[in-house]
């Protein structure tokens, strides 16, 4: 059980000093005294950021899926086509939105509370 445990330790060990020149060009201490900065920075931004883009996206894909449905010039096929055009560009916001508040969330933890982390930049193809 020993060996186990002391050949498992040496892997650890050897996979950790093949990683550590990645890490070389940041302060550590820094890095450390981050890392708490960045899980609630992530947290916050997933928490706010997620409904954000999703009313974004939703208004986007609403528009869109009207003006496909109903072109362009008459109001009353554009009335009609909000029927179907607004339940269809609220779900497919949601989900296209859950992914952008997430991966906004995840991708700007470089920098903590900024606008991109809480989905107020642009999403995706804006």
């Amino acid at each position: 059980m020993k060996k186990l445990v002391a050949a498992m330790l040496s892997v650890i060990a050897l996979t950790i000093t093949c990683v550590t020149p990645v890490f070389a060009e940041e302060n550590p201490v820094k890095q450390v005294f981050m890392f708490p900065v960045k899980i609630a920075a992530f947290g916050a931004g997933v928490v706010v950021g997620t409904p954000i883009a999703i009313v974004r996206t939703s208004a986007k894909n609403t528009k869109k899926s009207t003006k496909d449905l109903g072109g362009e010039g008459n109001a009353v096929k554009t009335g009609l086509a909000a029927i179907v055009g607004l339940p269809l560009g609220v779900f497919t916001g949601t989900l296209e939105g859950s992914y952008y508040g997430i991966s906004n969330a995840t991708m700007h933890t470089d920098k903590p509370f900024c606008k991109e982390a809480f989905s107020l930049g642009e999403l995706g193809d804006d």
